[in-house]
């Protein structure tokens, strides 16, 4: 039986958004995040490292993520999720925040007093584990009934293309 890893954080407010209100050097051309965002990440980072980040990143994982909110003010949940995701990636919790890695995240949201984010991540992900086995099992039986059937036509093998 494997042990399950937790990272858990809680944080005050709600996460800037690193795709939005992006800074360019006109120098250079490259765009950076917002200071914002910036002062959001050096300050969550600080309580990360409190909450104690994983020495070793997850490859697998299961992403929780819940925000508070107490105002009616629009807040971007795309943004703010992908912002706690890149966060998550960039201090090393989660080694990747592709499909295959993570799936999707749980993503909710609840009235507060306060505005605040929660997050945890758990190791592995079953589900995710399921459908690349599928997928990995679809990929083979097609591949040996396609090898079958030329083979009996007397034509030779093509290699998969994919797009």
């Amino acid at each position: 039986m494997t042990s399950l890893s937790v990272f858990n954080l809680s944080l005050d407010g709600l996460p800037r958004s690193k795709k939005n209100s992006r800074i360019t050097d006109r120098r250079t051309g490259r765009s950076f995040p917002s200071p914002e965002y910036r002062k959001w990440f050096k300050d969550s980072l600080a309580l990360a490292r409190k909450a104690g980040i994983p020495s070793q990143a997850f490859t697998k994982a299961h992403i929780y993520i819940l925000f508070g909110f107490d105002d009616l003010r629009v807040h971007d949940i795309d943004n703010m999720t992908t912002s706690v995701l890149d966060f998550i990636k960039d201090i090393k919790v989660i080694d990747d925040d592709k499909w295959t890695s993570i799936g999707l995240p749980n993503v909710s949201f609840t009235d507060s007093e306060k505005s605040f984010t929660k997050i945890m991540v758990t190791s592995g992900n079953k589900r995710v584990d399921e459908v690349i086995d599928a997928i990995k099992k679809r990929r083979a039986a097609a591949k040996k009934v396609g090898t079958k059937r030329r083979a009996s036509a007397g034509t030779p093998e093509k290699p998969e293309v994919h797009p």
